[in-house]
């Protein structure tokens, strides 16, 4: 038992230092820089026993809630991404593995604003009890790669788009009154954004307002070279 400890202990060592080693290489070169607000950075509310504090990024999906699957399998073989064959009528559907993925995010732009117009004039069509509420963020994605680098050549602009990381994932559907497979990212990551000491005060005595008009912070956050993020600062508005 005791000749097991040290071994035990060094295994921690080691993990901890590789962790810390491939912090400091991603945060050796930045890559983005972007300020968010609460609309599109939520901060996790965790329970009473949690004291730590993290934020979340609140997007969109480009077909959220109306317009057609916009992750269509032209743009997926456009991105170089290879949907498997589809079963045969009688052969029970096999889900693929999630896929790592890079997701380019529109920051309040044409898209955004498609979107949201789309969804307005769709609203009065909709049966009051299936309306969905508009989200208030203005990230919506808008492109995916299985590279960041030919994402930011077709959006070149850090101001207006973001290259995040993402899982995509494939389910069984119907198009066309035939067996299809639909596309969709199923979370960005990673899934959560640890705030750091000072910057911790700032978040503490926020509560949760679901139905707020304006934001009442802003981040900067930055992006290494695995394109993992972290705040560099946070004001209040």
């Amino acid at each position: 038992m005791k000749r097991g400890l040290p071994a035990a202990v060094a295994l921690v060592v080691a993990a901890n230092i590789v962790v810390l080693a491939g912090v400091a290489y991603n945060r050796s070169r930045v890559v983005e820089r972007i300020e968010l607000t609460e609309f599109e950075l939520g901060q996790n509310y965790a329970g009473t026993d949690n004291s730590g504090i993290s934020l979340r990024f609140e997007w969109t999906q480009g077909s959220w809630p109306y317009q057609s699957n916009w992750l269509s399998e032209e743009r997926l073989k456009e991105a170089g991404i290879n949907l498997p064959p589809l079963p045969p009528q009688s052969v029970e559907w096999r889900i693929p593995l999630p896929r790592p993925i890079f997701v380019a995010l529109e920051i309040g732009g044409e898209s955004w604003q498609k979107w949201r117009d789309e969804y307005m004039k769709k609203q009065d069509a909709v049966a009051p009890n299936m309306r969905v509420s508009l989200p208030r963020t203005r990230l919506i994605s808008v492109d995916v790669a299985r590279n960041p680098e030919s994402l930011r050549r077709k959006y070149p602009d850090a101001a207006k788009h973001i290259i995040v990381r993402g899982v995509l994932r494939l389910s069984p559907g119907i198009s066309q009154d035939r067996r299809s497979w639909q596309a969709y990212i199923s979370e960005l990551v990673p899934d959560s954004i640890h705030v750091p000491p000072p910057f911790t005060d700032i978040f503490r005595p926020l509560k949760f307002e679901q139905n707020r008009d304006t934001p009442r912070y802003a981040v900067t956050l930055c992006f290494g070279i695995r394109y993992e993020p972290w705040i560099e600062s946070v004001r209040r508005l």
